[in-house]
């Protein structure tokens, strides 16, 4: 039998053992903790420039935000030829800060990707969009098509008296009743400037100067004005006048489908090649390109490239509207335009406003 002497010898010496034991338990977890919370993943950030409406994007971030709970995406909006002069100023100074670009100017991206400026990548998302609407060496692809067509003050203009379509516009008879967007400040007007004098030549826009056509702002301008009465017909986006009549029904809005077609505006997602985080931007390319983030684009009233994908509501039918173009988009056409990019402006301007 083991004397008491010596059992209380032993529990002595166990004592400052048990003492060390616990510290080590209670500085492990500590340091367990320090070690979690230095080695959580942070959360990557994905900087998007684009010309789409602040609504649009409204719609879009949470989406993106329950897609993607690993990054954090920033945004930064403006029209296409404001984020086209910042991206450049930044290429200019080497401190390229998007990682993708969302604009409406599809000729601005033929160049940047001569340029070196883009990431050529081949999302397997992509195959689904027509040839001549994504480019063949896969810097960039059609994520949304907005397309101009025309507007008209219901009050003022009764259906039946109603312009057909764009060439019914150099009629005398609308003399100081049209208005347009400025192809200066929008890419989607620059477009539109584009196929139309290819269409018509210079003396369509000629007689619209002689007709007093305005030519001011944006899209949402020519909205104002033909909602007000201050003009009786617009050529504007199809999403504008969409947005507009969901918002207010008794705006006096009636869409025309141009008889002669609408002009289509097929608006690419690109990566940059400065991308500090090129995986992260190709998940956000691939889910833009994804069913998920079509139905995004069209319930934000604008037209995915893909023909499966239903229309916005309102809005007829997609393939309907690209087989009756003003003009058939092709990569011809687009290097052709990008060569009389600035010829085409200088000559609108001369035109519209001198």
């Amino acid at each position: 039998m083991t004397a008491l002497p010596e059992i209380n010898a032993r529990r002595s010496n166990l004592k400052p053992l048990w003492k060390i034991a616990l510290f080590c338990l209670v500085g492990v977890a500590a340091l367990g903790a320090t070690l979690s919370c230095s080695d959580a993943p942070r959360k990557q950030t994905i900087t998007i420039y684009t010309s789409l409406y602040e609504n649009v994007i409204s719609e879009i971030s949470p989406i993106l935000e329950m897609e993607f709970p690993d990054l954090n995406v920033r945004w930064y909006q403006s029209g296409s030829e404001e984020v086209l002069s910042k991206l450049n100023a930044e290429i200019a100074a080497g401190s390229v800060k998007a990682d993708i670009i969302m604009t409406s100017d599809p000729f601005w991206y033929e160049e940047l990707k001569n340029a070196g400026h883009l990431m050529a990548y081949e999302s397997p998302t992509a195959a689904q969009i027509p040839d001549a609407l994504r480019d063949p060496d896969h810097f960039y692809v059609t994520v949304r098509v907005p397309v101009m067509v025309m507007v008209a003050n219901s009050d003022s203009l009764p259906e039946g008296e109603r312009p057909a379509g764009f060439s019914a516009l150099t009629d005398a008879k609308w003399a100081g009743r049209v208005t347009m967007g400025n192809p200066l400040k929008s890419g989607t007007n620059f477009t539109t400037v584009a196929g139309v004098s290819k269409k018509y030549g210079w003396e369509y826009y000629e007689t619209l100067r002689k007709n007093d056509a305005v030519s001011a702002g944006g899209n949402s301008s020519v909205i104002s004005r033909v909602s007000t009465g201050e003009a009786d017909v617009g050529i504007v986006l199809l999403e504008n006048i969409l947005k507009t009549k969901s918002d207010n029904p008794a705006a006096p809005l009636e869409i025309i489908y141009p008889a002669d077609g609408a002009v289509i505006v097929p608006s690419p997602i690109a990566i940059t090649s400065a991308t500090a985080n090129p995986d992260a931007a190709r998940r956000v390319y691939d889910f833009m390109l994804s069913d998920a983030g079509q139905e995004a684009i069209v319930h934000a009233n604008m037209y995915s490239p893909i023909d499966r994908i239903a229309p916005p509501r309102g809005a007829r039918p997609w393939k309907e509207i690209r087989e009756g173009a003003l003009l058939e988009w092709s990569p011809e056409y687009l290097r052709a335009t990008i060569e009389r990019r600035e010829e085409i402006k200088d000559e609108f301007s001369r035109i519209m406003f001198e």
